[in-house]
């Protein structure tokens, strides 16, 4: 069993739901700037193909922040995991996210990332 300290799991439970809050709003950011930038360059003349190259730096960008929140929900999930192995797993900091009480409620990993979460043993 780890051993956690109650204000430990409250504080990170909170940061947890910051991040979450903050990377959907640096991608909804990047979506609006997104469209804007190519609505922009629509009638510009810019060639087609620096065009296709801008529009795929963007989609990158796009595509390295889905990729952030896949390991946002494993590192999610891996907390929970923890959470539920530890002396405070009766301690209820709410869901990490705000996604209420329908989403990571078992505290259980998916099988495909239970091969990479470790659980400390206990000392």
């Amino acid at each position: 069993m780890l051993n956690l300290h109650q204000a430990s799991v409250v504080v990170v439970a909170a940061e947890m739901a910051s991040t979450v809050d903050m990377l959907d709003s640096t991608y909804v950011s990047h979506l609006r700037t997104s469209a804007e930038a190519i609505e922009g360059l629509r009638k510009s003349g810019l060639p087609i193909s620096q065009k296709h190259r801008f529009s795929g730096q963007l989609l990158a960008g796009q595509i390295a922040a889905r990729e952030w929140q896949k390991q946002l929900v494993a590192a999610i999930s891996s907390l929970q995991v923890f959470h539920k192995s530890s002396n405070q797993a009766e301690t209820d900091v709410g869901c990490a996210a705000p996604w209420g009480t329908e989403f990571f409620t078992t505290g259980q990993a998916a099988p495909s990332e239970a091969e990479t979460i470790l659980v400390p043993e206990a000392d």
